[in-house]
């Protein structure tokens, strides 16, 4: 692969990321974990860029608005990816609006999360807009 790609996966479950590492074994991506969106932002605020965030939320309190500012206030195309159990359509919309990329339903189905992995990060470089949906 000509261009390693950096990805920050936040809040997965243990079994989740034993999968992650498992599946990414064969890539040469830079793979980073961090157990809360607080820390994620503060890699964020510290200079760190992501092609990718893949971040697991609980509960529709855990609104994904400030990591998505975060990620805009950097203007570098990171595509936002939510994990998931929250199985509303409503919920799901608002998610897309606010400029997630795409959502993950739990129990994750790996070959979708490969799927979405390979759009996400290694989309071209003229379709990563930063903040396209929300303006």
């Amino acid at each position: 692969m000509e261009n390693n790609s950096h990805v920050l996966l936040v809040n997965v479950t243990a079994l989740e990321r034993e999968r992650i590492i498992t599946l990414f074994n064969d890539i040469e991506d830079r793979l980073e974990f961090v157990d809360t969106a607080a820390q994620a932002l503060n890699l964020l605020a510290g200079g760190q860029c992501y092609d990718a965030i893949f971040w697991g939320i609980e509960s529709p309190n855990d609104d994904p608005g400030l990591v998505l500012e975060a990620v805009r206030l950097k203007r570098f195309p990171t595509a936002v990816v939510l994990i998931t159990e929250i199985d509303d359509v409503a919920f799901y919309l608002q998610c897309l609006r606010g400029g997630v990329f795409d959502y993950i339903l739990r129990p994750v189905d790996w070959r979708e999360f490969r799927r979405i992995y390979g759009l996400a990060v290694h989309r071209p470089v003229a379709s990563r807009v930063v903040g396209a949906q929300a303006a």
